[in-house]
């Protein structure tokens, strides 16, 4: 099933609510990202009931076999003499397991005393959502922790590997 933009943020939207109304105290601890990842991708998964939710999934439809996703980023982000492509764990997708079939991926961060590096997941997003792996978005949500854990999350969305103006 395809989703028009709004009706996937409602859906995506919903699911990040239930994680800030029922497991705040991940936030609130500073619980490691894959404690937070995890929750999340439990309740996308209620949301997105047709398709397949999962946490740091590696792997993608090549023909008939099943490879690890390597990204290889544009030429200035890399050095001249890297010629291996990097293992990529995406923090949740929401896909069709051995279809390719990519509906959206998220990258995950928290935010603790302004400390935060953004640059290498916006240049994963933009891959993911470019035609090397397809997805049709990507999500980038920054959660507030400790002291700051009831703040709403941040999100940035990516679509066609450019970040999305809303």
């Amino acid at each position: 099933m395809n989703y028009s933009f709004d009706i996937l943020q409602r859906k995506v939207i919903s699911s990040i609510n239930k994680l800030m109304d029922f497991d705040s105290c991940l936030l609130n601890e500073n619980a490691n990202e894959r404690s937070i990842t995890h929750k999340l991708a439990e309740y996308l998964q209620q949301e997105f009931k047709e398709w397949n939710v999962d946490c740091e999934y590696n792997r993608m439809v090549n023909g008939d076999s099943q490879d690890p996703k390597r990204m290889r980023f544009p030429v200035e982000d890399t050095k001249s003499d890297d010629t291996d492509a990097k293992t990529v764990f995406p923090d949740i997708i929401i896909h069709q397991r051995n279809e390719r079939k990519n509906l959206l991926v998220i990258e995950v961060k928290k935010k603790f005393r302004n400390r935060i590096n953004m640059e290498f997941d916006q240049r994963k997003l933009k891959t993911f959502t470019s035609d090397q792996f397809e997805y049709s978005f990507g999500l980038h949500i920054i959660f507030y922790v400790k002291s700051n854990f009831k703040k709403p999350p941040l999100y940035h969305w990516y679509e066609n590997g450019e970040l999305m103006e809303i």
